[in-house]
């Protein structure tokens, strides 16, 4: 679950900020961006400084100890997100590839970004596209990338079709917190293309699924101000 700022001052950074080797720092740091990227909005892990000022001091450790590069970008985007920096979420994203070149996931990664900036799209949907081109088998996320982008380009008929793939290939089995952003992002589709019967349904599966987490909340959301057709 998400810490509160008092957890946070309980479960001091320090121990980690002393460490000499990457090991105890990776899963401490990867856990806690996912946690980043999952919470809901207005979760003390976004609102409190405290928090978020103890979560950089964490990746700015690991930094200096050689952590994987790709671990350390996501952290980077993640804790700009949290501070309403979208833009400097793109920079991060931007720097690595620059710095280390593209790989399926950074392209992955910013265009992702991209859609949810709304900034050059043109150029989001082209770097998925290579990234879904150099990748086997599918990546669900990469299709669910790739739909979200042509869905605020407002082709969201097409986007509709890479998303059954996108769900088709996700395993459910496998609890994740890209699942119930997949399901939102499907019911959001529904609700664009005119389908609000099957849009409720949808985040109302989502709402379900990770009843916590920020895109399930976003579905409870929807559900309660009652599923219109889309304008």
């Amino acid at each position: 679950r998400t810490p509160s700022a008092t957890g946070w001052r309980r479960l001091s950074p320090r121990p980690f900020l002393e460490t000499q080797t990457a090991e105890p720092l990776a899963s401490i740091v990867g856990f806690v961006a996912g946690l980043l990227h999952d919470a809901p909005s207005g979760a003390p892990i976004h609102t409190s400084t405290e928090c978020l000022d103890a979560i950089e001091a964490l990746i700015v450790r690991a930094e200096l100890l050689g952590l994987d590069e790709q671990q350390l970008v996501s952290a980077w985007s993640y804790l700009a997100e949290a501070r309403d920096d979208l833009d400097g979420a793109v920079k991060a994203q931007r720097a690595s590839r620059e710095r280390d070149g593209s790989t399926p996931t950074s392209m992955n990664n910013l265009a992702y970004l991209y859609s949810r900036t709304g900034k050059q799209l043109e150029e989001g949907l082209t770097l998925v596209r290579a990234a879904v081109s150099q990748t086997l088998p599918l990546q669900p996320s990469y299709s669910d990338t790739e739909a979200w982008l042509l869905h605020k380009m407002g082709r969201s008929d097409a986007a509709i079709v890479l998303m059954k793939e996108a769900l088709h290939f996700t395993d459910w089995s496998r609890v994740g917190y890209g699942h119930s952003e997949i399901l939102f992002h499907y019911a959001e589709l529904l609700r664009a293309t005119h389908h609000a019967e099957k849009a409720a349904d949808v985040y109302r599966d989502c709402a379900r699924y990770r009843f916590k987490s920020r895109y399930a909340r976003s579905c409870a959301e929807r559900l309660k101000r009652s599923v219109d057709p889309a304008p």
